[in-house]
């Protein structure tokens, strides 16, 4: 299985490291407790994590740098995720959330389970959003194009818009 995330070269959707995990955490100025709240494990896997006696899923280091704003890529500045909903500021750390996902979207294979679960969250955000600012669901808003096409501009282009 040299495809799995737990062997093979290292990537995107490999390990983390554990010096990595661990200076990561601290710098989210995190108790070991508070970040294994965070990804919903238990501080001894959190523990086991920081000391290299198991390997830390991708997914749940990838859900890491999310919840602590890490992950983003640097073309995706906080002045432009300000613009997305200017007159809507308490918008701002889900539009933030909504370019985290799509930008797991432009990452992973299409249909993977990967692309998927970041398919998912992406819809089902910009859907709750759209409900709440327009009154109606639906996943293609004007919220969202700037997002898509900050991507491409980048030549990040996910799978499927």
């Amino acid at each position: 299985m040299a495809n799995h995330p737990n062997r093979g070269p290292q990537g995107p959707a490999s390990n983390p490291k554990p010096e990595d995990i661990k200076a990561a955490r601290e710098a989210a100025q995190l108790t070991q407790s508070e970040a294994a709240a965070l990804v919903h494990c238990t501080l001894s896997a959190w523990q086991r994590w920081e000391q290299a006696e198991r390997r830390m899923p991708p997914g749940l280091w990838e859900l890491f740098k999310i919840k602590t704003e890490t992950a983003m890529p640097e073309f995706i500045t906080e002045e432009f995720l300000d613009s997305i909903l200017p007159d809507h500021p308490e918008h701002r750390g889900s539009v933030a959330f909504l370019a985290h996902a799509y930008h797991g979207m432009a990452r992973h294979s299409y249909f993977s389970p990967d692309w998927s679960a970041h398919n998912f969250m992406w819809a089902e955000l910009a859907n709750r959003m759209s409900e709440e600012l327009y009154g109606r669901a639906g996943k293609d808003q004007p919220f969202t194009a700037p997002i898509v096409q900050r991507f491409r501009e980048n030549g990040v282009v996910a799978n499927a818009a």
